[in-house]
C-alpha cells in the first residue's frame, strides 16, 4: 500500500490516518509496565476513544435562558475536558444555580471540581471566599459551589449568581 511501510519492527503510516474501523477497539498498549507505585493498580491499557467538539450549556435550574460562546469539549479514553463562556444569565431565582448540556455524563460514583473566572457572583453570602464548579455525579449537569477558611463547601443559588453574570470554566472529569 502507498504511504505504509513496516521495516521488521515498526509500522509507519507516511500519509493518511490510522483507522480504527470497528467499535470497542484501539490502541492497546499493554505491552508497557504496569505502575508499581504504593497503592496505584492498573485498571486498563486501551485507548479507544479521541473526540473533539461543541457543547450547548442550558438554564437547569436557578435561572431561566444562558447564553455561551467557545463552549467546546475533548474527549480522551474516559476522560473529558470541556470549557465554556456563559454569560447574559437571565431570570434568576432562589433555587440552586445549575447548568445542564455537558457532551458526556460522568461517572456515577463522583463529583467533579474544576476551575472558573467569574463577574458579578456573589460569592460571599454565605462567608464563601472560594467558587468552583462542580459536575453533579451521574450527570451531564454542574453546580456552583463556595467555600471559605472557616465555612463548609455549599451550593450557589440563581441569587448568588445574578442577572447578566458572566461565567468562565474549564473542568476535566470522568465518564461512565
Amino acid at each position: 500500500e502507498s504511504g505504509l511501510t513496516f521495516d521488521g519492527t515498526h509500522l509507519s503510516i507516511t500519509d493518511g490516518n490510522l483507522v480504527i474501523a470497528t467499535a470497542g477497539h484501539g490502541i492497546d498498549f499493554s505491552a508497557q509496565t504496569a505502575t508499581s507505585a504504593t497503592g496505584a493498580s492498573m485498571s486498563a491499557e486501551l485507548l479507544d476513544h479521541y473526540e473533539e467538539g461543541s457543547w450547548t450549556p442550558a438554564a437547569n435550574a436557578g435561572c431561566t435562558g444562558v447564553s455561551h460562546s467557545g463552549s467546546h469539549y475533548t474527549k480522551i479514553g474516559n476522560l473529558v475536558y470541556v470549557v465554556a463562556y456563559i454569560h447574559q444569565i437571565a431570570g434568576v431565582d432562589g433555587n440552586i444555580f445549575k447548568i445542564e448540556g455537558l457532551p458526556f455524563a460522568a461517572h456515577g460514583d463522583d463529583n467533579f471540581p474544576g476551575s472558573m473566572i467569574t463577574d458579578s457572583v456573589d460569592n460571599t453570602a454565605g462567608g464563601g471566599m472560594y467558587v468552583t464548579p462542580m459536575i453533579i455525579a451521574g450527570s451531564s449537569t454542574f453546580k456552583l459551589m463556595a467555600s471559605g477558611d472557616e465555612t463548609a463547601w455549599y451550593s450557589l443559588t440563581g441569587t448568588h449568581v445574578g442577572n447578566s453574570s458572566t461565567i468562565m470554566i474549564g473542568i476535566t472529569y470522568r465518564t461512565a
